[in-house]
């Protein structure tokens, strides 16, 4: 966005007979930085498809993970091998207005695999809620579901996460699992507040829930009423 210079200087020697292990491209201070991959989709389906085990979790940088997450999650998950993931109550916390709430209460009393038609039923009684900042994600499911897709941006991982638990169920553990940091320039806070582009997303979610292969998930979601999260 702003005149830069750039040459190669990996290697180029340095004080005290070191070499130089970077690139450096300079600019005046303050110039716009333009990354070249959406980031945090690019890393997400990068960890999507290299990992070599059959679970995957992909918190935010300023996520924290609390006491017994992984404990309670793969036990779940090992006992219910059908399952798409495994989540449990969000603990969300935003900075701007310093206000904290939980997500995902209520759904059960225990740890408990909920099948499709379970989701179903919990949706429409209001009490479904996949907190993905907890969510530990069996893989295959998630590829399965078309991983995290561009055109969804900031709620890519809903989508996926949606479609997988239709399709196969998910584990659900009643306790706080995990802290999702919600700060004002983050990807979901600037996408939300550009209504038309949110709005272009929104789109994109229904067209995809109208292909044929995602016909069967499609069918759960408008059964339970799914998409009334986005005034739907």
């Amino acid at each position: 966005d702003g005149a830069a210079a750039f040459r190669d200087s990996w290697g180029e020697p340095r004080p005290g007979g070191r070499g130089h292990t970077g690139v450096d491209m300079m600019a005046a201070l303050g110039t716009p930085l333009v990354a070249i991959e959406n980031g945090v989709l690019y890393n997400l389906n990068w960890a999507l498809h290299e990992t070599a085990g059959e679970f995957l979790y992909c918190p935010a940088a300023d996520d924290v993970l609390l006491p017994g997450h992984f404990e309670h999650t793969m036990r779940l998950l090992t006992e219910y091998p059908q399952a798409a993931l495994c989540c449990g109550i969000g603990d969300w916390r935003e900075e701007s207005t310093g206000w904290q709430w939980h997500v995902g209460v209520g759904m059960a009393d225990r740890p408990t695999y909920f099948t499709p038609s379970d989701l179903v039923r919990l949706e429409r009684s209001n009490r479904l809620f996949i907190a993905g900042n907890t969510a530990v994600v069996r893989r295959q499911a998630i590829l399965e579901a078309g991983g995290y897709l561009g055109v969804l941006k900031w709620h890519c991982d809903w989508f996926a996460l949606h479609v997988a638990g239709f399709r196969h169920g998910i584990g659900y553990v009643p306790e706080c699992l995990a802290r999702f940091n919600i700060l004002p320039n983050s990807f979901y806070q600037r996408g939300h507040k550009r209504s038309s582009e949110h709005e272009a997303v929104l789109r994109h979610i229904v067209e995809l829930l109208c292909q044929p292969a995602y016909q069967d998930a499609a069918e759960r979601i408008r059964e339970a009423g799914s998409l009334y999260l986005f005034g739907w």
